[in-house]
């Protein structure tokens, strides 16, 4: 694709990570629009458009280096992924990075554990 969006998911999404990542590219369930041919989801944290820079090969992966040409962004606190657990990423008012509520296979709305 030559142009593409990168959208960064709010805490109160897992719903919609968990979506794509079970169902690839069905957006029927979600609130978005078409704009160029890109699809664009609704209330996302921050929203990066792009346009491909680059496609490098890395093993049987491509990685596509993008040119941002728009940010969409609200306020809010971003949804983080790490060692399979859903968390929460924020930073305090001098920019110091915040992690809240990660455990393993945890639900970032409560922090509590998954069963």
């Amino acid at each position: 694709a030559q142009d593409f969006a990168i959208h960064i998911l709010a805490d109160d999404q897992q719903d919609l990570a968990e979506h794509f990542v079970r169902n690839g590219g069905d957006f029927d369930q979600f609130d978005w629009h078409d704009a160029g041919g890109v699809p664009y989801l609704e209330g996302c944290l921050a929203r990066l458009a792009c346009t491909r820079h680059e496609a490098v090969a890395a093993g049987d992966h491509t990685i596509l280096i993008g040119r941002v040409t728009a940010i969409a962004q609200r306020e809010g606190v971003g949804l983080a992924y790490l060692n399979s657990a859903y968390g929460t990423m924020a930073c305090d008012a001098d920019g110091r990075r915040i992690e809240r509520g990660i455990s393993p296979k945890g639900d970032a709305r409560t922090g509590a554990a998954k069963e």
